[in-house]
């Protein structure tokens, strides 16, 4: 989810963009926590919507909990992509251990 836009020093003469001020600005789809997608040592999940007559829609989720919360609310008419299982890299957040911690959680 795009929080902020990127926003641009401008010439005063012709308008042209000039440089850089400010980056884009993404975060969580469920708990709009900003996420740096630009950083390298990032990590988020992506679900993604598929559609039969439009284009697919890209959620970015910072957590395992983002993710389940989210998904009773999702609506499509084709099917939904889920993130894979990752056991071994990635913050504690988006490992496998915290997607299954969440489902325990639910049960009970």
């Amino acid at each position: 989810m795009l929080l902020k836009d990127i926003e641009f020093e401008k010439c005063p003469t012709c308008g042209a963009h000039r440089k850089v001020l400010q980056e884009r600005v993404y975060g969580c789809d469920q708990c709009k926590k900003t996420i740096n997608l630009n950083a390298k040592s990032t990590d988020w999940l992506e679900v993604t919507i598929f559609h039969h007559n439009k284009e697919a829609d890209h959620l970015q989720l910072c957590s395992w909990k983002c993710v389940l919360k989210l998904l009773p609310k999702l609506k499509g008419d084709y099917f939904i992509s889920l993130p894979f299982l990752h056991y071994d890299m990635g913050s504690p957040q988006t490992r496998a251990s915290a997607f299954f911690k969440e489902l325990k959680n639910r049960r009970k």
